[in-house]
């Protein structure tokens, strides 16, 4: 059988086969995946998400991931399971990924992953950190996140810096205009228009 055939039989088996058929295709499937081609344009994104092994409330009774799995709090609450770490690029090929425990900070795992990538990384707020930051860009990749509401946004001093620049703007764009034939400067038509 082709991996594409493995892939589909392990998708639609019900729990008990995918957990005998799993080992050995586990390893040909990373083989697989290792070997996809891999085009490094320089802009890549982060993210991870997670992987529920079965609820909650019947973690106790999971056997098959006894051990392994570990209970965790998401954005859309409480899980048992793993979590999963992905880079793609801009084209969506996939450049790496990670399977980790529940409790794992996606910090921690994003400069292993990202060891071979140079250019801008794309995270959301969960990869802030300064620590990380510098650490990455030292080997040539620049991260780039949003702020949180509690970080002193830099960027503020910038759209402050456009208020400004509308205050200069204004008497440079008159003297633009008083240069054409058919204009009048400003003064000249509030006189016009309330002279009776």
């Amino acid at each position: 059988m082709n991996m594409n055939s493995l892939l589909s039989v392990a998708l639609q088996m019900t729990e008990g086969g995918f957990v005998e058929l799993m080992p050995s295709i586990l390893l040909p499937l990373c083989f697989f995946i290792a070997a996809q081609g891999k085009t490094a344009t320089g802009i890549y994104f982060v993210d991870s998400t997670i992987l529920r092994v079965c609820h909650e409330k019947r973690a106790s009774q999971n056997r098959a991931f006894k051990g392994l799995a570990k209970k965790s709090k998401s954005t859309m609450g409480w899980y048992y399971g793993f979590k999963l770490h992905i880079i793609v690029n801009d084209m969506g090929e996939l450049m790496a990924f990670k399977m980790s425990k529940a409790t794992t900070d996606d910090r921690v795992v994003l400069p292993k992953m990202a060891e071979n990538l140079t250019g801008k990384i794309i995270g959301d707020k969960g990869y802030i950190s300064q620590k990380l930051f510098d650490q990455l860009y030292e080997k040539g990749l620049q991260l780039i996140t949003k702020i949180r509401k509690n970080m002193k946004n830099k960027l503020v001093l910038m759209r402050k810096r456009r208020y400004l620049g509308r205050y200069f703007a204004h008497p440079m764009m008159q003297n633009r205009r008083a240069k054409r034939d058919d204009y009048k400067p400003s003064a000249v038509r509030v006189t016009q228009r309330y002279v009776p």
